[in-house]
């Protein structure tokens, strides 16, 4: 019964993380950062566009705490926007940052979920 009872709570633990929410178009450095948080167990959500980003923040079922954006001009009113629909998301622009330091940032920001561990 022990077996079950840690198996439904990495299930859940899996399922009410919040995910990650990164709007911009797909560049190499979007794609290869999106790869490495997928890796660390981060569910990440690409948005290509504002509007794109408010119609996930509106209707995915799990709550989003971070948003990754470049800092454009029009970007950061996408910040208010999104509030109401993801209370306490926290941002990080990611500017002319390099993979490795953004990599870092959101570790700091957002702790990677616990990793499921295969039972013996």
């Amino acid at each position: 019964m022990a077996g079950a009872e840690k198996s439904v709570r990495s299930t859940k633990e899996q399922t009410t993380f919040p995910a990650i929410l990164a709007v911009g178009s797909p560049s190499d450095f979007w794609m290869a950062l999106i790869e490495n948080l997928e890796q660390a167990g981060y569910l990440v959500l690409l948005a290509r566009s504002g509007p794109e980003a408010l119609h996930l923040s509106k209707t995915h079922s799990r709550p989003i705490g971070l948003l990754l954006m470049d800092d454009a001009p029009g970007n950061r009113s996408l910040i208010s926007e999104l509030s109401p629909y993801q209370p306490g998301i926290r941002v990080l622009l990611t500017g002319s940052l390099s993979l490795a330091t953004m990599l870092a940032r959101v570790g700091d920001v957002l702790h990677p979920p616990k990793k499921k561990v295969a039972s013996e």
